[in-house]
C-alpha cells in the first residue's frame, strides 16, 4: 500500500499543477502548488515536504537555482526534477544532493508515482534505521533482535574496514559465519573502497546517509544498491552498510524504459510517415498535371518544332521526380503492393541501359548474373526501387571513378543474415541474393550501424529516405539486408530475398509506352477531387469515344451514377476523395451493378485495397490511362 507523502509542485503552468494534484491526491498524498520559484520559497519557509516536484523553467528564476535554495533551507526534502526542455547540460546542472530524479514532459504518470513511492519506500527505511539506533541505546538485547530481524544485509565497520557486527541477512546473503565475517573480513575491500581515504569514507563520503551507488561488481551476484551511514563508536566515527537487492525491480525498470523508447520511435516514425504520404500525394497530383499538360503540347507540335524537345525533357523529369514519391510512399507504407514472382536477373538487364545513364563516365559498370535464378514474390515497382537505390548510392560512393558491380545469385545460408540483433542460427536457407559492390570511400562502423535510420544521411544533399526504404522493403518482403564496408576499401550490399513459392502471378514486362490499346466506346463515371487532373482524364478518355462523366466527390458521383440510370460501363475514382472514399463509393455502385467495371487511382493509399483492384498510380500519363482503361475494359 502507497504511504501518504506531502508533495510540493512547483510548475508555472495551472493545468499541469491540477492534473498533478489530482493524480497525487488520489493515491491519499497531501499536495500544495506554486506558480513560481518565490511562491515555492515561501511555502518552504513555512512548512518542509517530502518531495518537491520542480519544473526546471520557472517565471522568476530558474529551477536549478531554487533547488540550490532549497537545499540550504529545507535540506531533508527530496526533489523530483522535471522538464519539457531536457538537455544533457540541464541534466548533469540538475544533479545536485537533493535531486533523486530527473523526468520529461509530457510525463509517464506510473513512472512519476513510482519514484514517489520509491521515494516513500526509502524514507521509511531511513527512519527505521533511526529507530533501531534508538533501541540500541535503550537495550542491547533489543537492539540485537531487531538488528538480526532485518531482510536486508547490514554491516557495521570502523574507518579502517575493520568489521564490527554483521546481521543474520548478511551471513545468509554471504554465505559466512558471524565470526568468519567480524574476524576476516575487511569493509572496504569488500565494497571496493579500498582506495578511498579514511577521511572520505568516513566523513564527507558519508555525511549525507543516502545510497551511494548502485553495484553490481560485490562478491556476490545481483545489482544492489549500496548505502552508508557514519555511526559514533566508543572507537571514534564508523560505517554501516546496507545492502537493498535491486536485481529484479532493476530488470523491471529496464524493460519498462526499453518499451517506453520502443514506444516513442514507433510514434515518431508513424507520425513522420504521415506527413510523407501527405506530400508524395499532393506532389503524385502536381507530376500528375505537368505529365498530361507536356503530354497534350507534344502531341500538338509539329514534328521539326525545336520546342517539342524541350517539352520532352520536362516530361523526362517529371516522370524522375516520380521516384523520389515513391521512396516517400514506400517509407510512409502508403504504396499499393501488387507482388508478383519478378525474375530478378530480367530486372536486372532492363534497368542496366538506365543504370549505365546514372552513372558517370569514370566508374566500370559490371554485371554478373547467375543463369537460372529463382524468382523472387515482390511488387516489381519495389524490386526496381531497391536496385536503383542501391546503385545511385554506390555511386555516389565513388566522386572519383571505381568499379561498380551488381550480381545475382542463390546462397544458402546455415544463419539468418542480418544487422546486429537480427542475425541469428536457424535452418539453413537457400536465397535470391542481389549484391551491389562499389570500390568507393566506404564507411566506419558507426555510420553502417545508422545507415538505415530514416533522415539518416553522409551526403551533402541527400534525403536520407534511399536505404531506410530499401530496407523497409526488404523486410516488409520477408528478407533481409547486410552491409559489408571499411573506409577507403569500398562497400558491399546483400540483399536476401525468398525464392517465390511455385504458383505464384508472374510479373510480365511492362507494355511498351506506343503501344495502343483497343478502345471499345464506354460510358464513363470519372471521379477525382483535383480540378485539373479531372479534366486532363476526362478530354484524354473522350477523344478516344468514351462518354465521360465527372464528379469531385463522392456525393456527387453517386448523384451522377443515379442521373445515369445504371448505363455506366466503367467507374474511375481516386481512393481518397471528399465525402465518401473511392473503396466505399465502389461498394456502394458495384453493390447495384455487379458487372461495373472500377479502375482505382491515387499517389497515397491510406489502407489496404484488394489484391485483385485494379490500379493505376499517379503520377501517369494520358496514354497510361488510356491503356490501362482499355485493359480494364477488355478484362
Amino acid at each position: 500500500m502507497t504511504e501518504a507523502r506531502s508533495v510540493l509542485i512547483v510548475d508555472d503552468d495551472p493545468g499541469v499543477r491540477t492534473s498533478l494534484r489530482d493524480v497525487l491526491e488520489a493515491r491519499d498524498h497531501e499536495v500544495e502548488a506554486a506558480g513560481s520559484g518565490r511562491d515555492a520559497l515561501a511555502a518552504c519557509e513555512r512548512r518542509s515536504f517530502d518531495v518537491l516536484l520542480l519544473d526546471i523553467k520557472l517565471p522568476d528564476m530558474s529551477g536549478l537555482d531554487l533547488i540550490a535554495r532549497i537545499e540550504d533551507l529545507r535540506p531533508e526534502i527530496d526533489v523530483l526534477v522535471v522538464t519539457g526542455h531536457a538537455t544533457f547540460n540541464n541534466a548533469a546542472l540538475a544533479v545536485r544532493p537533493s535531486t533523486v530524479g530527473y523526468l520529461t514532459k509530457p510525463l509517464d504518470l506510473d513512472r512519476l508515482l513510482a519514484i514517489i513511492d520509491e521515494i516513500s519506500r526509502r524514507k521509511r527505511l531511513e527512519r527505521e534505521n533511526l529507530r533501531l539506533q534508538a533501541v540500541i541505546r535503550q537495550s542491547k538485547s533489543q537492539w540485537e533482535s531487531t538488528f538480526d530481524a532485518i531482510s536486508d544485509p547490514i554491516m557495521i565497520a570502523e574507518s579502517d574496514g575493520s568489521i564490527l557486527r554483521v546481521n543474520l541477512a548478511f551471513c545468509r546473503r554471504f554465505n559466512t559465519t558471524f565470526l568468519d565475517a567480524v574476524g576476516e573480513m575487511d569493509s572496504r575491500v569488500l565494497f571496493g573502497l579500498e582506495e578511498e581515504s579514511d577521511e572520505a569514507v568516513g566523513h564527507e563520503l558519508l555525511a549525507s546517509a543516502r545510497f551511494l551507488e548502485e553495484r553490481n561488481d560485490l562478491a556476490i551476484p545481483g545489482v544492489f544498491l549500496l548505502a552508508c551511514y557514519s555511526v559514533k563508536l566508543e572507537s571514534g566515527t564508523g560505517v554501516i552498510y546496507v545492502l537493498r537487492d535491486v536485481t529484479a525491480r532493476k530488470k523491471t525498470q529496464e524493460a519498462l524504459w526499453q518499451r517506453e523508447k520502443q514506444l516513442f520511435q514507433a510514434q515518431k516514425m508513424d507520425a513522420v510517415g504521415r506527413l510523407a504520404g501527405g506530400v508524395a500525394h499532393d506532389f503524385n497530383n502536381l507530376l500528375t498535371i505537368i505529365l498530361g499538360n507536356a503530354e497534350i503540347l507534344y502531341d500538338l507540335m509539329a514534328e521539326d518544332d525545336p520546342l517539342r524537345e524541350r517539352i520532352g525533357i520536362i516530361s523526362k523529369v517529371a516522370e524522375r521526380s516520380s521516384l523520389l514519391t515513391r521512396q516517400l510512399l514506400a517509407f510512409s507504407r502508403s504504396q499499393v503492393i501488387q507482388p508478383k514472382a519478378c525474375d530478378l536477373n530480367t530486372m536486372v538487364s532492363v534497368s542496366e541501359n538506365m543504370l549505365r545513364r546514372l552513372i558517370r563516365e569514370n566508374i566500370d559498370f559490371r554485371t554478373v548474373i547467375e543463369p537460372s535464378l529463382e524468382r523472387v514474390f515482390m511488387d516489381p515497382v519495389q524490386l526496381e526501387q531497391i536496385i536503383l537505390n542501391l546503385i545511385i548510392n554506390a555511386r555516389d560512393a565513388m566522386p572519383a571513378g571505381g568499379t561498380l558491380t551488381v550480381r545475382t545469385s542463390h546462397q544458402t545460408l546455415d544463419e539468418v543474415p542480418g544487422q546486429g540483433a537480427e542475425a541469428g542460427r536457424g535452418e539453413p536457407t537457400t536465397y535470391v541474393t542481389l549484391s551491389v559492390v562499389d570500390t568507393g570511400c566506404g564507411m566506419d562502423a558507426e555510420t553502417v550501424d545508422k545507415i538505415f535510420e530514416p533522415f539518416f544521411t553522409t551526403k551533402e544533399k541527400g534525403t536520407g529516405l534511399g536505404l531506410s526504404t530499401v530496407y523497409g522493403i526488404v523486410e516488409k518482403s520477408g528478407g533481409t539486408i547486410r552491409v559489408e564496408s571499411e573506409l577507403d576499401r569500398g562497400t558491399a550490399f546483400h540483399v536476401y530475398l525468398p525464392p517465390a513459392a511455385a504458383g505464384a502471378v508472374v510479373a510480365t514486362e511492362s507494355e511498351d509506352k506506343d503501344a495502343q490499346a483497343p478502345q471499345q466506346p464506354a460510358t464513363v463515371l470519372l471521379v477525382e477531387d483535383e480540378e485539373m487532373i479531372r479534366e486532363l482524364a476526362r478530354g484524354a478518355l473522350a477523344r478516344c469515344g468514351h462518354t465521360v462523366t465527372t464528379a469531385k466527390d463522392g456525393e456527387e458521383a453517386l448523384a451522377a451514377a443515379t442521373e445515369c440510370d445504371g448505363a455506366i460501363d466503367l467507374l474511375i475514382t481516386d481512393v481518397v476523395i471528399p465525402k465518401l472514399d473511392g473503396p466505399e463509393l465502389a461498394a456502394k455502385l458495384t453493390a447495384v451493378d455487379p458487372d461495373l467495371r472500377v479502375l482505382f487511382i491515387s499517389g497515397y493509399v491510406d489502407r489496404e485495397l484488394p489484391a485483385e483492384v485494379e490500379y493505376l498510380e499517379k503520377p501517369f500519363t494520358m496514354q497510361k490511362l488510356i491503356l490501362k482503361v482499355g485493359e480494364v475494359l477488355a478484362g
